[in-house]
């Protein structure tokens, strides 16, 4: 039985806040109160003085600072899972190819990642086909629907992708939406043309200024940097179709070990990013032996902004000055309150946050056709597949990877994070 009250304690400058995981809420809190938070946690709350229990006594009854924890761990969705596979699957992302015309160092595909073993393999149309009939079939509830290439770079099978809109454009009756993440090196004026005619959203990679993205995304052919062809290509797109660049174009950037501060004034002064959305996210260190060591300069450029950010956004300080890198950051934080959402306290029977329903959201089509949950799981994992096109989604598997917590149960209830966690 848990007996500590259920909360985690901190403190910005002289004030102190609980965040009470019940009501998944952050209390302002006299310090008095921190201090009695804080030896109950650390100790016993038979630890407590008298006037200490009272006050704390006082809170439990307003339904703060209760010690109450999940008993069971169940998603909610849980008993929705074949239901929603047979008519809510509303996104399939498929790997046209594993095949790449760059060798980019941090590469998911490279021999530096244990996630999936690297080939110039190209999906076949009767899988594209396949993929695209178990979409429609499964989507009856959806009246729009998504479908994204993805690579390797999935331009290198660009007749593929074709005949996708060509099919649909014949065979579906829903909104069909397109996406594509490419590293927009072969974007010749026919693959742009047929791109702005079937309106496909495009997230480019772009990992900052000439210097620091030529020294890792790479031509596989050569070694020369992309950066000159990047740009090149899509100041063809922003100058012949205007309409489409804003409205359809993204960039995504991979932050490197160093350079961190010429990447933000690179975001802050490039014309061809000026009001475009974009991504930026570090090298990620999962499923590698080769760790990311974030240089000494990288690291106290990136802390000094993302506080100068903070000050900005509380009002405590009037400044022009404005950090791309950081603002993206305060978006998502942004974002990430308004889903908040209060709560009497937690249930008897719940998960922790994270997990997405499997295949429902974005269902990984490989270019063999097996299915995934997304593109960032490990495809060598027999785990982590759902099935293939020939057999459809497995929904026991799918429960099994929605119900995560159930692996981590006694961690993950008694984390003050149970909320606040995104890890899938």
């Amino acid at each position: 039985m848990h007996e500590k009250p259920f909360v985690h304690l901190f403190t910005i400058g002289k004030k102190t806040y609980a965040y009470d995981v019940n009501t998944n809420t952050v209390v302002p809190i006299e310090k008095d109160l921190y201090n009695c938070l804080l030896k109950t946690i650390r100790g016993n709350r038979s630890d407590l003085s008298k006037e200490e229990e009272t006050q704390l006594q006082y809170f439990n009854r307003q339904g703060l600072f209760l010690s109450h924890h999940v008993q069971k761990s169940e998603h909610p969705e849980t008993r929705y899972v074949s239901s929603y596979i047979a008519n809510s699957v509303d996104s399939i992302l498929l790997q046209v190819t594993q095949d790449c015309n760059l060798a980019c160092q941090y590469c998911i595909y490279s021999q530096n990642y244990k996630t999936r073993n690297p080939s110039h393999k190209k999906m076949s149309w009767a899988t594209a086909k396949t993929a695209i009939d178990y979409l429609l079939a499964h989507s009856r509830d959806k009246e729009d629907v998504y479908i994204g290439f993805y690579g390797g770079e999935p331009l290198m099978n660009f007749n593929l992708m074709r005949k996708c809109f060509e099919y649909l454009d014949m065979h579906s009756t829903k909104n069909v939406h397109f996406t594509m993440t490419s590293n927009a090196t072969l974007l010749t004026k026919e693959v742009v043309r047929t791109l702005v005619k079937y309106d496909v959203s495009i997230l480019v990679s772009l990992d900052g200024p000439k210097v620091v993205n030529d020294s890792a995304r790479i031509f596989a052919e050569n070694g020369k940097g992309s950066y000159d062809v990047v740009v090149r290509n899509m100041e063809y797109i922003k100058k012949e179709y205007p309409e489409y660049y804003k409205e359809n174009i993204s960039y995504n950037v991979v932050l490197h070990e160093d350079g961190i501060n010429e990447v933000d004034r690179y975001l802050q002064r490039e014309p061809l990013l000026e009001g475009i959305p974009f991504l930026a996210n570090f090298l990620s260190d999962i499923y590698t032996e080769k760790q990311t060591e974030i240089s000494e300069n990288s690291r106290e450029y990136y802390e000094y902004e993302l506080f100068l950010a903070y000050l900005i956004k509380s009002g405590k300080l009037k400044s022009t000055h404005k950090s791309m890198l950081l603002s993206k950051r305060l978006e998502i934080l942004e974002e990430f309150n308004s889903h908040q959402c209060e709560r009497v306290r937690l249930p008897e029977k719940g998960h922790r946050s994270g997990p997405c329903i499997p295949g429902i959201q974005k269902l990984f089509v490989t270019a063999d056709g097996k299915l995934f949950p997304c593109e960032q799981v490990n495809e060598l994992y027999d785990a982590t597949c759902l099935g293939d096109l020939k057999s459809g989604i497995d929904c026991q598997k799918a429960m099994k990877l929605l119900n995560l917590e159930q692996y981590t149960a006694e961690s993950c209830r008694t984390c003050w994070a149970y909320s606040l966690c995104n890890i899938c």
